[in-house]
């Protein structure tokens, strides 16, 4: 009889972020590999001919966490994935000792800002980083996303407690999902009014204020003024901060050189990873990684981010794109078109530990063959 596991997620596509999309992969890779999955989420997400069940919490109000508790028997998994803050808490607060010695617990990036360092009011009523504590204490395994989360983790967690049971695994990219992809360029070039010979920047991500989209508009004015080549930025991604950009780029008069596309399809995202000549992101958050970068690599597409975090682990500077540390150097690098220097062989020197089979695979190795 095959293994059973349960993928706790209260996020899930297409509401939500990276979390969301980590429980998506993670309930195909190991259905297909024979375990028997299930998803407990709040998101009722799922595509034909997918191997997986789904069951859903469609509680609302303040007593929405209490409606996961109906929904599945816990006690009849082998393991329970844990998958986002929201799923810790509620395991903290509701599940026995012996139910979270089978749980898996997974960061993403977000929760030790939240949790440790900047909670609110809420959370403090609520008890919520005392509960996720107890999870974090009695779980069967923590998984981290980098090497760079794993050391700030440590900075927030009393003594050795945790230690001894944290691994550090990227959750990977689907490289079935994302390759180099571009017999559609000119189509999308037309669809977005782009010239053949235009240069394309690309940028992916929720549109907030800290992404750094102020920087890369003020660094853009620039290279629209000082070069001589013709530039175009697709901006894909939506946000509270998508219409005070817009305004903003209207009155520095770039808005015939921007296109904002708020919503693709991850199915499409590759299309536009090919098409572009380089992806930049410059976000003032500390990211415990940065799947972004890696998607964009695996599509032949050199990047730009920021030398600190977890995105210095997605990026292998002067190899497949550039770590920069202020954004005179990012300048530097278009206007003197140093991205053209990073060929499409960048594909190949993207490491096998950032692809989703490995990371599966890894998973599978050191937590769930144990």
């Amino acid at each position: 009889m095959s293994k059973r596991i349960l993928i706790f997620s209260h996020e899930f596509p297409p509401i939500g972020g990276g979390a969301g999309i980590v429980g998506y992969q993670y309930a195909l890779n190991f259905s297909q590999l024979g375990y028997s999955v299930d998803v407990l989420t709040s998101v009722p997400f799922k595509k034909k001919n997918e191997d997986f069940q789904i069951y859903r919490n469609s509680w609302r109000g303040k007593l929405w966490p209490i409606g996961y508790l109906f929904k599945v028997d816990f006690t009849k998994y082998d393991y329970i994935f844990l998958n986002d803050a929201s799923a810790v808490f509620i395991a903290g607060l509701t599940f026995n000792k012996s139910t979270l010695a089978k749980s898996i617990v997974f960061f993403h990036g977000s929760e030790i800002s939240r949790i440790y360092e900047k909670t609110n009011v809420f959370r403090r009523i609520i008890f919520f980083k005392f509960f996720f504590n107890r999870a974090l204490k009695n779980s069967k395994q923590v998984v981290l996303p980098s090497n760079y989360m794993k050391k700030e983790l440590f900075i927030h967690l009393e003594g050795d407690l945790f230690r001894d049971k944290m691994i550090v695994n990227y959750y990977g990219v689907n490289a079935h999902l994302f390759y180099n992809d571009s017999k559609d360029n000119n189509l999308l070039r037309k669809q977005n009014k782009i010239m053949k010979d235009d240069i394309v920047l690309l940028s992916v991500s929720r549109i907030d204020r800290k992404k750094g989209y102020l920087d890369k508009l003020n660094i853009f004015e620039k290279l629209i003024t000082q070069s001589e080549e013709k530039f175009q930025w697709i901006i894909v991604g939506n946000g509270d901060f998508l219409s005070e950009l817009k305004e903003k780029a209207d009155s520095l008069k770039l808005s015939k050189y921007i296109t904002f596309l708020d919503y693709i399809n991850r199915e499409d995202l590759r299309k536009y990873y090919s098409m572009a000549d380089l992806f930049w992101l410059l976000s003032d958050y500390n990211e415990a990684f940065g799947l972004c970068y890696v998607e964009s690599q695996l599509c032949g597409t050199p990047v730009i981010g920021r030398n600190k975090a977890g995105v210095k682990e997605a990026i292998l500077n002067n190899e497949t794109g550039f770590l920069v540390n202020d954004n005179e150097e990012v300048l530097d690098i278009l206007l003197n078109g140093r991205y053209k220097t990073v060929s499409e062989s960048l594909i190949s020197k993207v490491p096998k530990e950032f692809l989703l089979e490995a990371s599966t695979l890894k998973l599978k190795k050191e937590i769930l063959s144990r």
